[in-house]
């Protein structure tokens, strides 16, 4: 199979083109997806050829398939639709997690006294809820849980930066892949963001209704609870903020700075190349709204463990 994607923007109708071709041996199918703003014709560039539904009939003459949206939004159109090779869901057969696809996109990554532009290049896949005590037990075969009596539906917790790494190891292995990580911390805030929208939490902006998305000190009793119990974010991810911290694969660091940066923004960043202290995001089930941001950032010593230190899974397509 060969695949070609051509993007196009036009500035008086916010239009983006995203053409696909893909061929067999006894067949060939072409298909175009046009993406455009139905609000074009009031602005003072409006052009008749830029109109969503001619560019469809132009293209359906040589033989595309054709799918159009005339009200997508600027987010929207910087995502990359994912391919017919790239399902929106899996899930693990080891551990039975299930995974949602997150397309690639741009957003604005940070708080506000270090906001910078980010590119996300490639879709990937997240785990939907944090990973649980009886998935951790399934891999180590013990549970280091400090809450325990919480249930195997509840966080695993206890676990360090270097103890993480080791269950994705044997995961991997058990399962004959290389598939599985820590997300980015680039990757987790975009996802969080419900795919890089400005929400202040994850699933909503408003603080007043952050428990009905978020275990946090209002809610929580200071203890965890079972995953997936609360409202999902607009990408069906569960508990990003609260429950338990979140590691994940960077090391602690000042941000990429600079007018690059700053204006045209970065690319699939990974953090430092060295440090002494790993990211974690989300806040926990101890800590107020201040720290469930999803702009918020905490860092430990990658052997620290803790009660409310705990992790989710990404994997590549």
């Amino acid at each position: 199979m060969e695949s070609v994607f051509v993007k196009s923007a036009l500035i008086s109708s916010l239009l983006a083109l995203v053409i696909s071709s893909s061929s067999h041996a006894a067949t060939e199918q072409r298909i175009a997806i046009i993406i455009g703003n139905g609000n074009y014709t009031s602005s003072p560039l409006k052009n008749p050829l830029n109109d969503a539904t001619d560019i469809a009939a132009t293209l359906q003459k040589p033989g595309f398939t054709v799918i159009v949206n005339k009200q997508a939004t600027e987010v929207a159109m910087t995502k990359r639709p994912p391919t017919p090779e790239e399902s929106s869901t899996f899930t693990s057969p080891t551990i039975e997690a299930e995974f949602v696809l997150i397309p690639a996109g741009r957003f604005t990554m940070g708080s506000s006294n270090d906001a910078h532009k980010v590119k996300i290049s490639k879709p990937f896949y997240m785990q939907t809820t944090e990973v649980t005590q009886v998935q951790w037990q399934k891999v180590m075969g013990s549970n280091p849980s400090h809450f325990k009596k919480c249930g195997d539906d509840c966080p695993v917790e206890q676990v360090s930066w270097n103890d993480v790494q080791d269950f994705i190891r044997k995961l991997n292995s058990m399962e004959g892949t290389d598939k599985y990580r820590l997300p980015t911390e680039a990757e987790w805030e975009y996802a969080a963001r419900s795919g890089g929208k400005e929400e202040t939490y994850a699933g909503t902006s408003s603080e007043a209704e952050l428990g009905n998305y978020a275990w946090h000190s209002a809610n929580s009793g200071s203890k965890t609870h079972p995953v997936g119990q609360k409202i999902p974010n607009g990408l069906g991810l569960y508990d990003m903020s609260g429950n338990v911290w979140e590691w994940v694969l960077d090391w602690y660091g000042d941000y990429q700075s600079g007018i690059f940066s700053l204006f045209l923004g970065v690319t699939d960043p990974t953090g430092p190349s060295s440090g002494s202290q790993r990211v974690l995001r989300g806040g926990s089930s101890y800590n107020g709204a201040h720290y469930c941001r999803a702009g918020f950032r905490r860092f430990f010593a990658p052997d620290i463990r803790g009660s409310n230190l705990g992790f989710r899974l990404v994997s590549t397509p």
